[in-house]
């Protein structure tokens, strides 16, 4: 036996520890001497090698937790049931091969994680009557659950998989207490209507789970306020409605479940280069004349197409018909309207060959938009001319498995049209979304909309159409959000300025938008469009184009802006269309070192592309506006931050390699910024679209920088194997990992050192306050540092965040003296506070008064921990200010009541450590508590409970939910507000 475990054994012993580590140790046997130590009540195995507990293990009857986490337990003795005291019990990544029967006899376990490699659990589970908290691994497959399972009085929290099948055993429906369901595995699950019969339940979870169906039941679950899933694994529309937040979901669900009806209907999209016959061939489904010199299509042109069911002939498919101009002017907007489960069919002519069609391109344009779940037909026209030769077979293995295949049709003659009507049929009933049920009075509806011939309506038109079929207000907003989801109508609820308006015809909207992209002068201009004249555009005398009144003008502008397509320049009368600005690179003026800033640093950033993505620079032009310096052509953008006096440089290299580059004296912070807007505008736009993050070499050679570069994932596994230098393959010198990773800060862990390191610097400029120049450099260096640390931690939250603030503080309603010690008898309130960048504050609003017990701060109280640090940072700057002789006396004031919070938040965790005995639940790997230990997730949970109790309107103060330019959901106060959504332009 090792002497090393022994020693421990013997150390702990010796001086009466209640604690045994043998964490990461490589024997595998634990000698019978740990039974000595009677006062144990933690053993940590957690990823050691030792296989098996000895049957001494029973005499410990004060051993509360063991955690063998990611260790080497093959099983458990008989004797583990003498353990009368044991409340936690982490198996998690063990192999072991069977669960003994004494287990049960634990009646203290409140938690406990089960793995290994066995199908089932010995009967008598139900005597544990104080668990909690039971995880079960997928490793585990269980063919099912034990008799006595649903018999667990105290059960609050679940996580197994489901069966091969997809469905999970009905005792867990049958758990009286059950508030957490969480279900693992990336498989498909199907949850039956059982499930409203957990008349408690708060949370369920379906992580990556494959979801075509969800009961109409859990609309019925009263105490439900979050469900976790993946969108892009919900079948449609669960997807859409999943994005909206939960309130759009259940209400779908509800109405479903009170009037539901079958529908089969799919959007089928044409797409391809201009004149090749697209609207044509959809004339040609619809048994229309042939039309010689039908006009070329601009924007888009809808219809719709019955065609009976290949397997049902008694039920009919609805094809939505999309036509879409083929013009590259058109291209990027349209692709805001390409969707997931919908037919594509790409239209060529074969006279003009394989090449001139650019067919590889639309089909990387629809695989980068959609991903590999797309589904496309080739469709040759003007089949009687010429015989379409194309390379099928090289298509079909670079496209696979979106490629369906070619079909050669002939407009004029209607040949091959009967084959593809035949095919489109047959590829629409596979969709998942086929007998979808949805609300017959929601069909009433949009069905009613679809009568109109108007391109748009008041918004006051729809509210009446909903009112007069039953729809309540959660229904009828519910619905146009999922049309406009869906690419039926386009409608903007969240938007003040746009609310008011409901485009019926997308067309008419992308027409006129096209006929901006399109102004000669507007392109001469760099892509400068003067307001003045919008009416020269929207309503030229040119025969064939369309009129647009005056009084939509300022609708179309606000589009524009909402759809990416451009933003107001400061002076308000004028936009940039960032799709028509130059090609020419400018001059960029990258600032000189300032006095005051003591050193400029440089963070890059190479992100390569799989293909090129359309629109990427524009997008990101328009995206950071607020950055914006004037400076912008085709393939690049020079961006600036004023606050900190910081530089950025996003450009195309090449069509597949963007990169990005940030000087300044803190750089890291807007360096995040931008990443992570980059990354979040090519996740979102182009899902289907690869790429990869270098780091660049920061060595310099001879004859200049060293062009090596570092894969970012790579460097990532460096520093988890505690590396210190890696080599560069180019220059072939060592560099420190951490200088290279100096742009990419780790999401957690060093709070605590920047923090400190804040203080240092506001100590130092104490002393020297004489060095103005020198101090304010410095300050801008701590403000941009502190901002950092908030993204960070604002992005660690994003995944919980969606519905509610994060960003909260609790004071104690004032009372004659103030106790710590009797904290929990006391009042509090809870503050809201607007997360702005850089201008984070408390809400006017005076705040939500309550009371709680003692759980729920032993719950939240690792969160408020983790906020008690934030706050603490955020009058850092501010306080260097003061220094100065510029701190007022309301920023004073409002320093010492946040002082005070922070301390108060402080209590809530310190004064309860005789109820923190239970390590923190680790997190779930994957999921959303990853981001966080699983007891600060918890915290957050808890405080999200209680504004949600607290606030059943949610109306959370006064702030409302934005999208920042790095993808991150904020909740700002109204005036903040007004940088998002400035509302109509003043024409």
């Amino acid at each position: 036996m090792s002497t090393s475990v022994l020693d421990r054994i013997s150390e702990a012993d010796r001086t009466r520890s209640t604690v045994l580590s043998l964490a990461g140790t490589r024997e595998t046997e634990l000698p019978a001497t740990v039974g000595t130590l009677r006062r144990l009540r933690t053993l940590d195995l957690r990823h050691s090698r030792i296989r098996t507990l000895p049957p001494t293990i029973g005499a410990l009857s004060r051993l509360e937790v063991i955690d063998a986490n990611g260790g080497a337990l093959t099983g458990l003795p008989a004797e583990i049931g003498r353990l009368h005291r044991l409340r936690d019990l982490d198996l998690g990544g063990c192999p072991v091969r069977e669960i003994p029967r004494q287990l049960w006899e634990c009646a203290a376990l409140r938690r406990l994680r089960l793995d290994g490699d066995y199908q089932q659990l010995p009967p008598g589970i139900g005597q544990l009557r104080q668990l909690e908290w039971l995880y079960i691994e997928p490793t585990c497959r269980l063919v099912w659950l034990p008799r006595g399972f649903s018999a667990l009085p105290s059960l609050q929290e679940l996580a197994l998989a489901p069966a091969p099948d997809g469905t999970l055993a009905g005792a867990v429906f049958r758990l009286p207490r059950l508030l957490r369901l969480t279900v693992l595995g990336d498989g498909p699950v199907r949850l039956p209507p059982e499930t409203g019969q957990l008349s408690r339940l708060r949370e369920l979870d379906l992580g990556d789970a494959v979801v075509t169906d969800l009961p109409t039941e859990l609309a019925d679950l009263p105490d439900l306020i979050t469900l976790r899933a993946r969108a892009d694994r919900l079948a449609e529309p669960l997807g859409e409605l999943y994005r909206r937040g939960l309130p759009a979901l259940l209400s779908y669900l509800r109405d479903e479940g009170r009037d539901g009806v079958p529908l089969h209907e799919i959007k089928v999209l044409l797409v391809g280069e201009g004149e090749v016959g697209k609207s044509s061939l959809v004339g040609a489904l619809h048994r229309h004349p042939f039309l010689v010199g039908r006009p070329t299509t601009h924007g888009i042109e809808l219809s719709r197409l019955a065609l009976p069911h290949p397997e049902t002939p008694e039920v009919d498919i609805t094809l939505r018909m999309w036509d879409f101009g083929g013009q590259e002017v058109y291209r990027i907007t349209h692709q805001f309207f390409f969707s997931r489960r919908s037919l594509y069919l790409l239209v060529w002519k074969p006279r003009q060959g394989q090449d001139e069609n650019a067919i590889e391109f639309w089909l990387r344009l629809i695989r980068l938009r959609i991903g590999r779940d797309a589904r496309v037909l080739i469709v040759a026209t003007h089949g009687d001319e010429r015989q379409p030769e194309i390379d099928l077979p090289h298509l079909r293995a670079k496209f696979a498995p979106s490629l369906l295949g070619q079909w050669v049709v002939d407009n004029a003659s209607g040949r091959g049209v009967t084959q593809i009507e035949a095919e489109l049929a047959r590829q629409a009933a596979r969709f998942p979304q086929m007998g979808r049920r949805l609300s017959k009075r929601w069909v009433a509806v949009r069905d009613a909309l679809a009568t109109f011939t108007e391109p748009q309506i008041p918004y006051a038109t729809y509210h009446a159409l909903c009112a007069q079929h039953q729809l309540d207000a959660d229904a009828e907003q519910t619905l146009i959000e999922l049309l406009h989801d869906l690419g039926t109508v386009v409608h903007f609820s969240e938007d003040d300025g746009l609310r008011d308006i409901i485009v019926l015809q997308p067309e008419w909207l992308t027409r006129a938008i096209g006929y901006v992209l399109e102004d000669s002068r507007t392109r001469a201009d760099g892509g400068v469009l003067d307001h003045a004249r919008l009416r020269e555009i929207w309503q030229s005398p040119t025969p064939g184009r369309e009129q647009y009144p005056t009084a939509y003008h300022p609708y179309f502008l606000r589009l524009m802006e909402k759809f990416d397509v451009s933003y107001r320049l400061p002076e308000n009368d004028r936009s940039l269309v960032a799709q028509l600005v130059p090609y020419q690179k400018p001059e960029v003026p990258w600032q000189e070192t300032p006095l005051r800033m003591p050193r400029v640093n440089t963070v890059s950033l190479i992100c390569e592309l799989s293909d090129e993505a359309p629109g990427l620079i524009s997008w990101l032009t328009v995206r950071n506006y607020r950055f914006s310096t004037g400076l912008h052509w085709r393939r690049g953008v020079f961006l600036r931050h004023r606050a900190y006096h910081l530089d950025a440089l996003i450009q195309l290299d090449d069509d597949r390699r963007l990169s990005l580059v940030v000087k300044g004296g803190a750089p890291v912070y807007f360096f995040s910024i931008l990443r992570d807007a980059i990354e979040d505008l090519l996740r979102s736009r182009w899902p289907g679209l690869a790429y990869r993050l270098l780091v660049p070499c920061v060595n310099t050679l001879a004859d200049g920088p060293c062009r090596g570069t570092f894969p970012l994932v790579a460097l990532d596994g460096f520093l988890r194997e505690h590396r210190t230098v890696v080599a560069c393959h180019t220059c072939l010198q060592d560099t420190d990992l951490w200088l290279l990773l100096s742009g990419f800060p780790p999401e957690q862990g060093p709070a605590f050192a920047v923090l400190a390191r804040q203080e240092r610097r506001i100590a130092e400029i104490e002393q020297s306050i004489s060095a103005v120049h020198a101090t304010v450099g410095h300050l801008e260096e701590i403000a941009s540092d502190t901002a950092l640390l908030l993204h960070g931690i604002r992005r660690m939250l994003a995944v919980e965040v969606a519905d509610c603030p994060a960003l909260v503080s609790i004071c104690e309603v004032p009372r004659s003296r103030y106790n710590p010690a009797r904290l929990l008898t006391h009042q509090f309130q809870l503050s809201l506070w607007c997360e702005f960048p850089d201008q984070q504050h408390r809400c006017t609003h005076p705040g939500y008064p309550f009371t709680q017990t003692r759980d729920w701060f032993l719950r939240a109280g690792p969160y408020l921990e983790r906020l008690a640090m934030v706050l603490r940072l955020i009058p850092l700057t501010g306080a260097v200010t003061g220094l100065l002789g510029v701190l007022e006396p309301a920023r004073a004031a409002e320093m010492a009541r946040l002082k005070a919070e922070i301390d108060l938040m402080g209590a809530a965790t310190n004064l309860l450590p005789g109820d923190r005995g239970t390590p923190p639940r680790p997190a779930v790997p994957g999921s959303p508590d990853a981001a966080f230990r699983g007891d600060e997730v918890a915290g957050f949970r808890a405080v999200r409970e209680l504004l949600f109790a607290l606030d059943p309107a949610r109306e959370f103060a006064g702030l409302r939910r934005v999208v920042a330019e790095s993808g991150d959901y904020l909740w700002v106060c109204p005036e903040h507000y007004l940088h998002y959504d400035p509302g109509l332009p003043e024409l």
